[in-house]
């Protein structure tokens, strides 16, 4: 059975990618600890922890430490054999091709203790990857003036930026992991329509865009353009939404107010005995119904499609309109009114 053993640990021991190390205690005359020796390293640990002195057997604690500049590692150790606590941590190890990260498990074992050794630089760098990408993440979130949002499949919010935060008057902190934003005092029409609305981009997996009436805290009642898309994995599964919010209530109303205005002018122009048209490169592009039956059409779209204004024009008055017209495109004098003879659609 010890054989077998033997033949097992020799095997674990060659086989491992870690590092294994077992160091025992040396002790002084009082008994105390003094230092520690390493009894037994496998091959990993000469290419993952090169040894200061050559070789790790043999080798004594303390001055290894000291020689790879982790000498503040030493009363762990200490602390490990006396106490009996497992020893865990990430140590920088500085070497010849750089620096390598390194997470170190030790616990005692009779008088000493076994560490085991990994390698967690690629980890660490991945880490640090991470980290800048969400740094940078985040810091296109606050570049967007619109407020942004991203929610899990549980609608909580993930992320928000400033001016989701600034738009609710609700600290970052108390909108993230919640499902909604400032919900005391809202409507509550509109709590649930921007449930559903969330439910029916995750259910669905189809963009959304709509406008809805939001509440603000201050109580001012707005009219937001919500934009709400499915997040992906890499096997196409749904596992949140991200959405922006835009504030088109002023853009709404002058709209609105434009709208009004052409009415306005169409019925003035509309109602008008006085024949008016609109010209574009000596084009007709609009009329009105006096100026239509001035010419003798029936309906405005007639006279639009008739061709050239100089084609309503007799052919001895041609050149003096097309006068007219090159001196007001170059800004010279000229009549503001004046008499011209003008032909019919009958001739």
């Amino acid at each position: 059975m010890t054989l077998l053993g033997d033949a097992v640990l020799t095997a674990i021991l060659r086989a491992s990618p870690d590092a294994i190390l077992a160091f025992e205690a040396i002790r002084d005359a009082a008994g105390g600890i003094a230092d520690f020796r390493c009894v037994l390293a496998n091959a990993s640990s000469d290419r993952m922890v090169p040894p200061p002195e050559g070789k790790w057997e043999g080798a004594t604690l303390l001055r290894s430490l000291e020689l790879m500049h982790a000498s503040d590692m030493g009363p762990e150790f200490f602390a490990l054999v006396a106490q009996g606590q497992p020893l865990e941590r990430d140590q920088a190890l500085r070497r010849p091709d750089g620096t390598r990260w390194l997470h170190i498990a030790a616990e005692r074992v009779g008088d000493g203790f076994v560490a085991v050794v990994t390698d967690i630089t690629a980890g660490r760098r991945a880490q640090r990857a991470l980290a800048a990408s969400d740094r940078l993440l985040q810091t296109v979130f606050e570049t967007i003036p619109h407020p942004t949002f991203v929610k899990d499949r549980e609608f909580r919010y993930l992320r928000v930026n400033r001016a989701m935060a600034e738009l609710w008057q609700v600290p970052p902190e108390r909108i993230l992991g919640e499902q909604s934003i400032a919900r005391t005092g809202r409507p509550e029409p509109e709590y649930r329509t921007a449930m559903d609305t969330d439910r029916e981009v995750l259910e669905g997996g189809q963009p959304l865009d709509r406008v809805l009436t939001q509440t603000l805290p201050n109580g001012a009642v707005r009219q937001m353009r919500i934009r709400k898309i499915p997040l992906f994995d890499e096997n196409r599964e749904i596992v949140g939404l991200v959405g922006t919010a835009e504030d088109i209530t002023d853009r709404l109303a002058a709209e609105a107010a434009l709208l009004e205005s052409e009415q306005r002018f169409r019925d003035l122009v509309e109602g008008s005995l006085q024949g008016m048209a609109i010209l574009q490169d000596n084009r007709i592009v609009f009329g009105n119904r006096a100026y239509a039956e001035m010419f003798g059409f029936e309906t405005i779209a007639e006279l639009v499609h008739s061709g050239s204004l100089l084609d309503r024009v007799a052919p001895h008055e041609r050149q003096r309109l097309r006068d007219y017209i090159q001196a007001r495109r170059e800004s010279r004098p000229v009549p503001a009114s004046y008499e011209m003879e003008c032909l019919r659609r009958d001739g």
